[in-house]
């Protein structure tokens, strides 16, 4: 016999009773309208406790709702009644699972959304790179001039300052596969960008804060290696890596061109990676030392934009799309260590560099 409280109806009150297992069968007594009344529960229609506690088993009886119910405040009735019926089932086996379906649903979401993520930030720049590796220079070519075209819209292109670059990049005797095309913009940012292909544009403003060609030397030979490492490329395929994910999965690669195109305009805020920027220091570096060019004209560069964001004006577009951090200035004080007595002076090209400053 053990105690209980007994439940029945709509809003039940509880009643104590004390329920008495026979052979087949619950049975309590309650007090009912002055009088005794026995109830008894055969055992093959008792409903199991759908949410079991440890110290509280609650079974239910009746075909129709509201059940009746028992409440059992111990934990070891539980033992005694699987004990004695053992062919009755008294409690949902997969009750656990029940109590916690939500939260098991709620993680089982988040471990999909960030499992769709993880995969996104791990597909995303192999396929770029990928991609970018098997892309013929012919077709990177014909996506820069209609991204040129595209973007110089704004007739500030000043014609003579460009063939002057061009005249300056030139004389530095650099050979690539790329037809390399300097552009000169009288905007008065400071900024220079390489696009895909071989356009690289230098502002006004940028131009304006470089004080000898050995300066212009490393920023144009920083931006070739853009071009020729493919890096402005990359960067751009990485900016639309979502797109090149679903292309990939369905197969359709077709509107590639287009897609960078719609985002040509932004290719001037394009950042680079810190890998991508120190590659092309090191070219840049290989580059000048190769032609025998000072090294101290990039330090002067990395240092004029230092010395402008440290005075609390606006970050120069330089300086946000190519991070100059201080890792990047020591590599290239190491190398001035190392090889500036190598370091000639090129008449040429401080000829034209003056004329660019006129």
């Amino acid at each position: 016999m053990k105690n209980a409280f007994y439940y029945s109806g709509i809003k039940p009150q509880p009643i104590a009773v004390e329920v008495l297992f026979e052979l087949d069968s619950f049975k309590f007594i309650i007090h009912k309208d002055d009088q005794d009344q026995i109830i008894e529960w055969p055992i093959s229609q008792i409903k199991p406790d759908l949410n079991h506690l440890d110290n509280k088993l609650i079974l239910s009886f009746g075909d129709t709702k509201p059940y009746d119910y028992l409440e059992f405040q111990s934990g070891e009735t539980l033992t005694y009644i699987q004990n004695k019926y053992p062919y009755h089932k008294w409690i949902q086996s997969d009750n656990w699972i029940t109590k916690h379906a939500f939260g098991l649903i709620i993680g089982a979401v988040f471990i999909a959304i960030f499992a769709i993520i993880g995969l996104y930030f791990m597909l995303a720049p192999k396929l770029s790179d990928s991609l970018t590796k098997a892309i013929p220079v012919k077709w990177e070519v014909d996506l820069g001039d209609k991204m040129f075209k595209q973007f110089m819209t704004d007739g500030k292109e000043n014609s003579l300052k460009s063939m002057q670059l061009d005249t300056f990049f030139k004389l530095m005797k650099i050979e690539s596969d790329y037809p390399i095309r300097m552009h000169f913009s009288e905007d008065t940012v400071l900024n220079a960008f390489a696009m895909p292909g071989g356009h690289i544009v230098v502002y006004k403003g940028l131009l304006d804060k470089i004080s000898n060609y050995e300066s212009l030397a490393g920023l144009l030979a920083h931006e070739f290696t853009h071009v020729e490492k493919k890096h402005s490329l990359k960067s751009i395929l990485r900016s639309v890596s979502s797109y090149l994910i679903l292309a990939a999965i369905f197969g359709d690669l077709t509107g590639l061109a287009g897609i960078i195109l719609e985002n040509a305009n932004s290719i001037q805020n394009l950042s680079y990676s810190r890998q991508f920027e120190h590659e092309a220091d090191q070219n840049a570096v290989t580059i000048l030392l190769d032609r025998k060019i000072s090294l101290t004209g990039m330090l002067d560069l990395f240092k004029v934009f230092l010395s402008i964001g440290t005075r609390g004006l606006a970050v120069p577009e330089f300086l946000s799309t190519h991070p100059v951090t201080e890792e990047r200035i020591k590599y290239i004080e190491s190398q001035i260590s190392k090889h500036e007595s190598e370091t000639i002076e090129h008449q040429e090209l401080k000829q034209v560099f003056l004329r660019l400053k006129l």
